[in-house]
């Protein structure tokens, strides 16, 4: 169920829900070629063989964690073919589907290639899926970046799949990233070993995600059918100046990247006065920059109602010998 779902899973599966066609669990796989969709026996598989080459395989959005260190999402797979989750013995069916699924992901981790991710989200609380008879899909949406097999556990019965590249984890690591729930429920008053720490990364980091964000937001926008003008080493208060095909309505996005999975960026005098003054300004904050990017857009009363402003830094200069007070100057 939603409220089952980690809240930047949820996040990433309502914005492609609502950014695509709106498609029936049966369209999204008849969109990757598979035949026979009206079938029971297919419509509702756990994996797919392409008829083109490669798989699909449905992760439950209600399993996939986020890493708290490296903010990668992985899915610990179970390879147990005979016990359902919740308790009890799978039916015939059950076990026909769990069997074409653990052998298409052996295939991927043997063969090293990556899967399409069909992320769902149930309709009944996540350990019902096969105890109840209620238990459908309620949600289903190809996911953007594709997944692998990063780990194959036969002793401990499991295999981790990881979304995207950058991120080979260990068993240690996995077994070690339990964190607190980050559910649809979000706190309103959040730990404060959760808030953001002020860190400057060294220069060729900071370079490597400003180029990267960059890229995300140039191909987002082009992909949209607009032209795009980097204008960022005029420091206007903006990086892109976007237009429309045919000219028309401008737009001024400032693009913001990190490396965390959280929001937060820092912003200068000269781009809040840009934020402020310029109705079309707006906001491109990317957040995963180095791991799988994801990428946010903001009007400027958006983003100023969302974030607050800290003072972090103050530009310190020698004050003029005319400026001191008497008590500055020290005696004749």
């Amino acid at each position: 169920m939603e409220n089952e779902v980690d809240i930047r899973v949820f996040k990433v599966v309502d914005r492609i829900r609502a950014n695509t066609p709106r498609l029936g669990i049966t369209e999204v796989i008849e969109k990757l070629g598979v035949r026979n969709t009206r079938s029971p026996e297919v419509k509702f598989e756990y994996a797919w063989r392409l008829p083109a080459g490669g798989s699909a395989v449905a992760l439950w959005s209600e399993d996939i964690r986020v890493h708290p260190r490296t903010g990668h999402w992985f899915y610990v797979e179970s390879l147990n073919i005979r016990h359902r989750r919740g308790g009890g013995l799978r039916n015939d069916d059950q076990v026909a589907r769990t069997k074409t699924r653990v052998a298409v992901l052996r295939e991927a981790f043997d063969k090293r290639t990556k899967f399409i991710s069909l992320l769902q989200i149930n309709r009944v609380p996540i350990d019902l899926l096969e105890q109840s008879a209620a238990a459908q899909v309620g949600v289903r949406v190809k996911d953007e970046y594709q997944w692998r097999v990063a780990l194959w556990d036969e002793e401990g019965q499991r295999a981790v799949l990881v979304r995207g590249e950058g991120w080979n984890p260990t068993l240690e690591e996995i077994d070690g990233s339990a964190e607190p729930d980050a559910r649809l429920e979000e706190s309103t008053a959040p730990d404060p070993s959760d808030q953001i720490r002020l860190r400057f990364p060294d220069q060729q980091h900071r370079d490597q995600v400003e180029a990267i964000s960059m890229a995300v937001a140039t191909k987002y926008y082009r992909a949209r059918g607009f032209t795009v003008e980097d204008v960022s080493p005029e420091n206007l208060g903006y990086d892109l100046v976007v237009r429309g095909a045919s000219g028309g309505a401008v737009t001024y996005v400032e693009v913001k990247g990190t490396s965390m999975y959280t929001q937060a960026f820092f912003l200068t005098r000269n781009e809040l006065k840009a934020a402020t003054s310029l109705s079309a300004w707006h906001l491109a904050l990317v957040t995963s920059a180095l791991t799988v990017p994801e990428m946010e857009v903001l009007t400027a009363k958006e983003a100023l109602d969302r974030f607050g402003m800290d003072p972090l830094v103050w530009h310190c200069t020698p004050k003029l010998a005319g400026a001191l007070s008497e008590e500055d100057r020290g005696p004749d």
